[in-house]
């Protein structure tokens, strides 16, 4: 038995400098077995003393280093916390085996802790809370954590000037109402937009229930009560289905178009205007320009709405092939080829939700492209880790980042002509409207990842689906949230309002006389399907359907 001070090396000695700060471990040895605790300690390697124990005070830390008495006392008290426990075990009865230790000190730790956490500042409990947050709690919920990063860090900005300013150290009971309606005009006078101050104020209170989840600190931290900011008459910008087949006609941006080095960013380096996707063919490697990419990703969300975080974490085994149609011949279109269901769990999700969307034929198309030569099988997997993944990756291996894809999104719907002029504006902390910032700008300035979200939502919405189908294809649990994806049009007041309180008390009631039948040709038939098809892509309006539909029946 007995207990030992070392350093905390990771890797091989060799591979460190004398000027690194290591950990000190306590250690603790019986029968054999042996418990490593951490001392909180650090000394750099050239002040620490290997042959400590054969001194006369036993000190592992040498004098030059500027701090040697506090952390050699710091080191005693653990070394004499350890013995205590030993010898409070051994009292009791009972053997002091590694295991018993470990669970006195865990006990011994959580009381500490409890005790003196409430003494501790706030922004020290802060970044507690920002390396929980950083660390492996949140596996799969990249763009979640780094929402919540972007708050914190403007969240420490405003109280290290608080504190500078007030000369004061915050500990967490002074974070209250008065003190976030500081951090509420402090942010808006910076020209943050109350849906973002509303994140940072959600952050602080998600701290909140940590402290008090974890280390059982009850804390004052709520939403204040005046600050709501409401969007239920904010404008909801989507693409129309003409909008959507206008980006997906444009094919200038492809690499087999000799125009689409016209579109080439200014001062962007010819290496960076191409992405490339290892796949399992002849030379290894397909390449596409960037924009043709940015596009295609575009489509693709506003045809399966999930979020861009999704979106680039979809891999080709995330589409589910339904067995009871036949696999598609080449040159073959979705009307004949293969039905299935896209299968993923939601990032921002607490509980990981799955998601299932079944396939149409914009995002078959797309799926179809990128999918080409890749496999699934895990053999294939070890010579090339990410090449499962549906859509190219830069030459690191990451994903596209959003901030990019939304820089570029825009500039590919400006060149394309997404011009409609939408309305925006910019509202106060009240949730009025800012005079003089109600102005009408082309739709390109807001398409970006999540517009593709609202276009499959809205589409949805058209289609007639019913909103507890749309809720499950989109992921939202919350009927509220979902409400801010989509505003109800004039059109959809008007669409089932055309009878209701007719001048007519009794209109007459609708013929039950079944439609004449038609011997029709195979000819026809299929110059219906394609009819149809024209009409369902937004090709041609409904006049012109019925004209050529009641041509083509003779």
């Amino acid at each position: 038995m007995g207990v030992h001070f070392s350093l905390q090396y990771k890797k091989s000695k060799s591979d460190y400098l004398k000027t690194d700060e290591l950990v000190i471990s306590v250690r603790y040895y019986f029968q054999g077995k042996k418990l490593n605790v951490s001392s909180g300690v650090k000394c750099r390697i050239k002040d620490w003393n290997d042959d400590w124990e054969k001194t006369i005070k036993r000190e592992p830390v040498l004098k030059s280093d500027s701090d040697w008495k506090e952390k050699n006392l710091k080191l005693k008290d653990k070394e004499s916390e350890i013995k205590n426990i030993v010898l409070q075990i051994e009292k009791d009865g009972e053997v002091p085996y590694v295991d018993i230790v470990k669970s006195y000190l865990r006990d011994n730790q959580y009381v500490k802790i409890k005790k003196s956490l409430k003494k501790i500042h706030f922004l020290t409990l802060f970044e507690m809370y920002e390396n929980w947050i950083n660390s492996d709690s949140f596996p799969n919920r990249t763009s979640y954590v780094k929402t919540i990063n972007t708050s914190v860090k403007e969240i420490k900005s405003y109280t290290e000037e608080y504190q500078f300013k007030n000369k004061v150290k915050l500990l967490p009971q002074d974070i209250d109402e008065e003190w976030m309606w500081g951090l509420i005009h402090w942010s808006y006078d910076k020209g943050i937009q109350p849906t973002t101050i509303r994140k940072r104020v959600k952050t602080l209170v998600s701290f909140s229930n940590w402290l008090k989840e974890k280390h059982h600190i009850e804390t004052y931290i709520k939403t204040p009560k005046n600050f709501k900011y409401i969007n239920e008459d904010r404008e909801v910008f989507f693409l129309t289905r003409d909008e959507v087949q206008k980006i997906k006609e444009f094919d200038e941006f492809e690499i087999s178009n000799e125009k689409h080095l016209e579109y080439l960013p200014k001062n962007t380096p010819l290496q960076s205007w191409y992405l490339e996707d290892k796949v399992d063919t002849k030379n290894g490697i397909k390449r596409y320009t960037s924009y043709e990419v940015y596009k295609d990703m575009l489509l693709f969300l506003c045809g399966i709405g999930c979020r861009f975080g999704d979106l680039v974490k979809l891999k080709v085994s995330n589409f589910e092939f339904d067995n009871s149609t036949p696999k598609p011949k080449k040159g073959e279109s979705f009307e004949g080829g293969r039905k299935g269901i896209f299968v993923f769990n939601m990032e921002k999700s607490k509980t990981n939700k799955q998601i299932r969307v079944p396939i149409n034929q914009l995002t078959y198309d797309i799926f179809k492209k990128y999918s080409s030569g890749k496999h699934i099988s895990k053999e294939y997997q070890k010579y090339n880790e990410y090449n499962e993944y549906l859509f190219p990756r830069t030459k690191f291996g990451n994903p596209i980042s959003n901030q990019k894809f939304n820089k570029h999104s825009q500039e590919i719907c400006r060149i394309i002509g997404i011009n409609e002029s939408v309305r925006t504006y910019k509202v106060d902390l009240k949730n009025k409207i800012i005079e003089d910032s109600d102005v009408m700008i082309p739709k390109w300035n807001k398409c970006s990842s999540h517009i593709g979200r609202r276009t499959f939502i809205r589409e949805h919405i058209e289609l007639g689906t019913p909103i507890r189908t749309i809720m499950s294809l989109s992921g939202h649990s919350s009927q509220k949230v979902f409400d801010g994806y989509y505003k109800v049009l004039n059109k959809d007041l008007l669409k089932n309002n055309n009878e209701m309180f007719s001048m007519d008390i009794n209109p007459p009631s609708k013929s039950k006389t079944p439609p004449p039948s038609f011997d029709l040709t195979e000819e026809q038939i299929n110059l219906l399907r394609l009819l149809k098809r024209s009409y369902d892509e937004g090709l041609i309006d409904d006049e012109e359907y019925k004209t050529k539909k009641t041509i083509v029946l003779g």
